[in-house]
């Protein structure tokens, strides 16, 4: 994806907050699966979209001054880490995408490779999964888990 499109999918996101019906839970997950294709799982705004809550505890609502609004500090905060994502991109370009099919290929064989993706993520063929891994050997697992590890450190 261009840098320019990938800002317009986050502008839409933020513009997502001004609608009437706005929904917190459901712009989060949108936030959050747009953040981590993006940045990756681990990036630290995933943990501040995940932070957000409408706080009507009692004692918030009484420390409060007489204009505040939950729901408006939650959709004001969204709004500034969707736009410090756009920040982010426009000032340091698109994060670099790690491919996870050629560290596998870096670790196992074409057709091992191939087999490990058409069963990963699917719940039913896990054991298949198991089998293949235990099949290609302990040495080849602890490989890929440094390769792994070491792309980790990196970020």
């Amino acid at each position: 994806m261009d840098k320019k499109k990938l800002i317009a999918v986050f502008k839409k996101l933020e513009d997502k907050l001004n609608e009437k019906q706005f929904d917190l839970e459901a712009w989060k997950a949108s936030a959050v699966s747009l953040f981590s294709r993006t940045f990756g799982a681990n990036d630290p705004k995933i943990k501040q979209i995940h932070d957000l809550k409408i706080d009507y505890s009692s004692w918030a609502l009484r420390d409060a001054p007489s204009t505040y609004h939950p729901l408006d500090s939650c959709k004001k905060l969204g709004r500034e880490v969707v736009l410090s994502a756009i920040d982010e991109i426009e000032l340091f370009g698109l994060p670099e995408q790690k491919d996870l099919r050629k560290l596998l290929g870096e670790v196992y064989s074409e057709g091992e490779v191939k087999q490990i993706v058409s069963l990963a993520g699917v719940e039913k063929k896990e054991p298949e999964l198991k089998k293949l891994l235990d099949k290609a050997g302990n040495q080849k697992n602890v490989a890929l888990i440094m390769k792994l590890l070491s792309e980790e450190a990196l970020d």
